[in-house]
């Protein structure tokens, strides 16, 4: 019974860690002292970059003009909804 309770008790402290301000941060490879992590934080949230696989952003990999066609494009869209 005691178990029980003791894990009960560690699920509803870990739930509301998780809906507070203890969120995750966005990628797991942009570390949040990072210069660029505010701007990366604020782009994945508005939708305009997303990841590659496993929650990770790949700051040192190179764009395409199709990637940076797709992220102008999505920019644009968020642009347009806004006015």
């Amino acid at each position: 019974m005691k178990k029980s309770i003791a894990f009960l008790t560690l699920c509803v402290i870990g739930s509301l860690l998780s809906s507070t301000g203890y969120a995750k941060q966005v990628f797991d490879d942009v570390p949040k002292g990072h210069w660029s992590y505010e701007a990366i934080e604020r782009l994945a949230k508005d939708h305009i970059i997303e990841g590659i696989g496993n929650n990770f952003f790949a700051g040192e990999k190179e764009a395409t003009r199709y990637e940076m066609a797709v992220i102008v494009g999505k920019a644009m869209e968020n642009e347009e909804k806004a006015d």
